[in-house]
């Protein structure tokens, strides 16, 4: 396939379920969809990233050689034939139900969607739109569609809860969650044991005249610009340089929304919230602007756990990490380095003291996009103790082995440019990733085209297993390969389109 040249070659259009795919994947045919009495629908992908502990293990979907029966692989490309700018992520529920959910550029207007797709023509069936209107010309920064374990769909746009019927879209429940008078978005949520939602926001605050995400600001910029929509990455900076006003954190019951417990966290924090349990307790991670906040949930409330107070895991010339991810005992954070390198940071859950740290990819001399931007946390992989990272201004990938004695291990590293997320498939013993990568191919420079493909990787060597083809002229930050029934794969570019991507036996 062709990896050079203005547009990416056009995709087959979808218009009935494409022949010749290869057998069916064992694990997620012998799945049986279907509400839980836990947080999330037991389906392929009801999270953005797999599971309330944010490890972006999808360990249902196959690998390559399962789904090719063995034989040499290829992977088959279909575009669905809507357009879904800007998505954001997509989740699975029944084996025919799809949804895709993405965001405009100002809330009031254009505000954000969630779109029920069928998964065999990926032709849409239906769209809900929500708003948050108050106040006008507001920050517009993407939420998230969750498969709740109840099988409703829930949905955060700005300051705005939604409960979603999932098969026609209407929506149900409509809850205003705080904010100040410049209004705030609420980057995300995560679900707690019980079925309860927990929210975090951000406020932007005043910014006149700030432009750092000028499309010919910089390299940086330029990608940056070119992915995602500039109204949000003004709001990003915005919130990062001038804002004071600490982020309110919500405890929401899912049946009418209603507000069980909130509380203002002791600054503002840009990272979305991670749930997790130890010793029979659940707690809430956030990361703050230089330290990692714990809070325990005890059924009814929520309460800063100040019995494991880690040193802060920023440095100086570094910025907060994304989110929070954990594997087994451990908090894993990928941390900004902004005038330094980035580091991997790994704090123990029950002693906070004990942390371990490495700088995954240290500094060349020439970055043409800057030394290091951490825009999406880590994967993380709790049967292998494996955790894979991408800078994407240090244009790397690699993974780390953390041993809990003598801290991380570097097992390999490869050049990307990557702002999304990494997806983990398959069993333990043959764990791959797939991750979207622009990288240019023979080490040309970077241009203002940014063609990018999903790789597929082994996780334990890095070598490449797979590659799409060219899928978009630009990344989609903060996007990830969800993998879907049967071995499909569903990639979101920033142009709009979503892809889906199937692994077959070669046909010639």
């Amino acid at each position: 396939c062709g990896r050079h040249g203005d547009a990416p070659p056009p995709l087959p259009p979808a218009t009935a379920k494409l022949p010749g795919v290869g057998h069916r994947c064992t694990r997620s045919e012998n799945l049986h969809p279907g509400p839980t009495d836990g947080a999330l629908y037991r389906t392929m992908a009801a999270f953005e990233h797999a599971d309330p502990e944010r490890t972006h293990v999808f360990a249902r979907a196959c690998t390559l050689a399962e789904l090719s029966d063995g034989k040499p692989w290829e992977i088959a490309v279909r575009a669905a034939p809507g357009d879904y700018s800007l998505p954001y992520d997509a989740q699975t529920r029944q084996r025919n139900q799809l949804y895709v959910y993405g965001y405009g550029a100002t809330a009031d207007q254009d505000g954000a969607f969630v779109a029920s797709i069928d998964p065999d023509t990926l032709a849409e069936r239906w769209r809900t739109h929500l708003y948050d209107r108050v106040p006008k010309g507001q920050w517009s920064w993407p939420g998230v569609v969750t498969v709740h374990g109840n099988g409703y769909l829930y949905s955060v746009y700005g300051n705005q809860l939604f409960k979603l019927d999932p098969d026609s879209g209407h929506i149900l429940v409509q809850r205003a969650l705080p904010e100040g008078p410049d209004g705030a978005v609420y980057n995300g949520m995560d679900v707690l044991a019980d079925g309860r939602l927990v929210l975090k926001n951000m406020e932007e605050g005043d910014c006149p005249g700030l432009d750092l995400f000028r499309p010919d600001s910089s390299p940086a910029a330029k990608l940056l610009s070119a992915g995602t929509r500039v109204e949000a990455l003004s709001g990003m900076a915005c919130f990062l340089l001038r804002n004071k006003r600490p982020s309110t954190m919500v405890v929401v019951d899912p049946e009418q929304l209603q507000i069980v417990d909130q509380l203002q966290l002791p600054e503002p924090t840009t990272g979305r919230i991670t749930v997790a349990k130890l010793d029979g307790r659940q707690y809430i991670y956030v990361p703050g602007r230089t330290e990692l906040f714990r809070y325990r949930y005890d059924g009814h409330h929520v309460v800063r756990d100040r019995s494991w107070m880690p040193a802060p895991y920023v440095r100086t010339g570094q910025g907060p990490a994304a989110a929070a991810s954990i594997m087994n005992d451990w908090v894993i954070l990928h941390v900004n380095g902004f005038a330094r390198a980035g580091s991997l940071v790994a704090i123990d859950a029950r002693n906070a003291k004990h942390v371990f740290r490495i700088d995954p990819f240290p500094l060349l001399k020439k970055l043409p996009l800057g030394p290091s931007f951490v825009l999406s946390k880590p994967a993380v992989d709790p049967d292998n103790d494996v955790v894979v990272a991408i800078d994407s201004f240090a244009l790397r990938i690699g993974a780390f082995k953390l041993d809990p004695k003598r801290g991380f291990t570097r097992l390999w590293t490869r050049p990307a440019l990557s702002l999304a997320f990494s997806a983990l498939i398959g069993p333990p013993d043959q764990r791959q990733i797939v991750v979207p990568d622009a990288m240019p191919h023979d080490g040309q420079p970077l241009r203002d085209v940014f063609e990018d493909h999903v790789l597929w990787l082994d996780e334990a060597s890095g070598k490449l297993l797979a590659e799409s083809p060219v899928l978009a002229n630009h990344p989609a930050p903060g996007n990830i390969v969800m993998p879907g029934f049967d071995g499909r794969f569903y990639y979101l570019g920033a142009d709009g389109r979503l892809s889906e991507l199937s692994v077959r036996a070669k046909t010639s």
